[in-house]
């Protein structure tokens, strides 16, 4: 998604406005025509949320408490995650594990299982074309990371304040399952630890990349939240300003 597709969704979908975070004026060249957003008399949604970041205030809302599905804005939050425990030019390879937990009737990157992709091309395939394929190989490389940076018993710790025995508490499973099997249901409860962290009251993910589920939830209250962190990183507005990337070749 890129930033005009974001502001879109934002009004639209769930009600955000996040004020002043997003350049204006950036063309898609993605086939998507020119947005007018409407003034506020003008919104016609069931929720949303007017969300100053100066001043970590809401500013005006309506329902911005009432729960909504994320969709697709789910990829905010892998996005930052994936900015705070991975390096821009870290070689991901694509996992059968990722590949398989996308739907037939998703957007995707079109990944194929073995391709070794670097993060930053993996960030620009979750925004741009909004690939589910692509926010799972992050899921999974940051999984990896916290395994290899932050190991049980190593004495350090990551972002959110935890090592790699989290996962293995909050699944109740060893790490070499963990490894094998369970890399995206251990990112997930990092995303939930996150949304507890920025301050979200009622947030709560099941999957990396937006697919519907019906435990998959946040409010336009807390989708400001976590909007507000994300935009933190000049790497996120990098990404989500663009209008077109070309991909790099890969193996």
């Amino acid at each position: 998604m890129n930033n005009r597709l974001i502001k879109t969704l934002s009004c639209l979908l769930t009600g955000i406005i996040v004020l002043p975070l997003l350049s204006s004026g950036v063309r898609a060249d993605i086939g998507q025509p020119d947005i007018q957003i409407p003034s506020l008399d003008e919104l016609n949604c069931s929720s949303y949320c007017v969300y100053d970041k100066t001043t970590g205030s809401e500013v005006i809302g309506k329902n911005s408490h009432d729960r909504v599905y994320p969709a697709s804005m789910t990829k905010i939050m892998t996005a930052q995650l994936g900015l705070d425990y991975l390096e821009l030019d870290d070689v991901l390879t694509v996992s059968q594990n990722a590949i398989d937990n996308v739907t037939s009737d998703s957007t995707l990157m079109y990944l194929i299982v073995d391709e070794e992709v670097e993060f930053s091309e993996l960030l620009y395939g979750m925004m741009l074309p909004s690939g589910n394929d692509a926010a799972n190989v992050v899921a999974e490389g940051v999984v990896d990371a916290i395994y290899e940076k932050y190991p049980a018993g190593g004495g350090e710790v990551g972002p959110d304040g935890i090592d790699a025995s989290f996962f293995e508490e909050q699944l109740g499973v060893s790490d070499e399952e963990i490894k094998e099997s369970y890399k995206i249901s251990a990112f997930v409860e990092l995303m939930n630890l996150r949304a507890e962290n920025i301050g979200c009251t009622a947030t709560h993910f099941m999957n990396p990349n937006g697919l519907h589920h019906d435990d998959h939830y946040t409010t336009a209250s807390d989708l400001a939240l976590i909007m507000g962190k994300a935009v933190e990183n000049p790497d996120f507005c990098t990404v989500i300003n663009s209008p077109s990337h070309i991909f790099k070749a890969t193996n």
